[in-house]
Formats: structure tokens, sequence, C-alpha cells
């Protein structure tokens, strides 16, 4: 359940970063709509934390699905960026975005 919620998490800002850009600026859905969406793609974890401690929800069901899905959407949010650094130095190479990827896990 957590992952869905993670995947969608950071694909409706991804989408709607591009969506807006692409309404305002036309012709400059990529790479700027993606930059943009990977901009509004990471949560805040601690605020989350925060209010669901507050509310009483921390340990109930739906609040460790709220922060298990912030975590994976914070993960799926660094691989948007790996993946956007890539894009912005020239080099689209899958194999240098895998190896980036691995190297920042890793780390």
């Amino acid at each position: 359940r957590a992952f869905v919620v993670a995947i969608m998490g950071t694909a409706l800002p991804l989408v709607t970063g591009m969506g807006l850009v692409a309404a305002f600026f036309p012709g400059h859905l990529y790479p700027d709509g993606f930059a943009a969406g990977c901009a509004l793609a990471p949560t805040s974890v601690g605020i989350s934390i925060k209010l669901l401690d507050d509310a009483k929800m921390l340990n109930s069901l739906a609040g460790q699905t709220t922060l298990t899905a912030a975590f994976i959407d914070d993960v799926f949010s660094l691989i948007l960026l790996v993946v956007l650094r890539s894009l912005a130095d020239g080099n689209p190479d899958v194999g240098v975005i895998v190896g980036k990827l691995i190297g920042a896990f890793a780390f």
C-alpha cells in the first residue's frame, strides 16, 4: 500500500510541474518542465511525523503507511534528481545513470 502511495506522491508532482511549465511556457516541457516536476516531488518527512504525532496517529496504520510512503517517495525523488543531473550534464546514457544511482546508494 505504501509503495503505491509513494509512486503517486512522486508522479503527481512530477506531472503537475511538467504540466504547469508546458501551459505557461509552451515548448519548454523538456528539460524545464521535468526540472520543475523534480523540484516538487520530494516530501517533508519531518512535517509528516510532527503532524501525525500531534494527532496521536503516528502508530496507526494510516500513520505508518504515510511515513513509509514518504520515505519511499524521497528515494524516488533522489533517483529523479540523479536522472535530471545526468541529463543536465548532457550525458543521458543509461549506464552512466545506473552507475550514479549505485554510487549514491553505496555512499
